[in-house]
């Protein structure tokens, strides 16, 4: 599954992905210690670029609240991944 993200992300973490990408076919092809450190390095790079905009992004919605409280109540709402619904309640009647 593919993961989808609601606004494009900045050309710096494009950069940062596709570094990742390069140094990943690198290794596949080399299988070397040096190849592997500088992957994970890279992927460590990409991963917390990554979750700080993501952060930046989630602060700037969090501020904004005041002013703009349907978007901030809209983006809450989309991160909820379940949502309990209640069935009719059955009511056993007894004769007698």
């Amino acid at each position: 599954m593919k993961w989808k993200r609601k606004r494009p992300l900045k050309a710096q973490i494009h950069k940062e992905i596709r570094l990742k990408k390069s140094l990943w076919r690198k290794y596949i092809r080399e299988k070397d210690n040096s190849s592997w450190l500088k992957y994970a390095s890279q992927r460590n790079k990409s991963l917390k670029i990554i979750r700080n905009d993501l952060l930046e992004e989630q602060n700037t919605i969090a501020q904004l609240y005041k002013s703009y409280h349907n978007k901030f109540w809209k983006y809450v709402s989309s991160k909820s991944k379940y949502t309990k619904k209640s069935s009719p309640l059955k009511i056993e009647r007894q004769t007698g």
